[in-house]
């Protein structure tokens, strides 16, 4: 499954050819080891693997040691 991101509000969605949130027609695709941020909270991490509706991040917790979270793809947002 291939997820994308809107290049205005930077939400992950699963349509190319326009956004949920602001239908903007500008999307590109979204690739591993981007970095997102988790919506509501201050984590971030990268994306490791894709998978239907779930994405598992690569999150550094502040002991510097790599975990791994799931997370439903609409609660990501992509950053710059």
């Amino acid at each position: 499954m291939n997820l994308y991101y809107c290049t205005e509000c930077m939400r992950i969605i699963e349509n190319e050819e326009k956004c949920t949130y602001c239908n903007s027609e500008v999307v590109k695709p979204l690739k591993k080891h981007s970095p997102v941020n988790v919506m509501g909270t201050k984590l971030k991490g990268r994306i490791s693997r894709i998978c239907k509706e779930k994405v598992t991040l690569v999150i550094r917790t502040e002991s510097y040691e790599k975990v791994l979270k799931e997370y439903n793809f609409e609660k990501l947002r992509k950053i710059l």
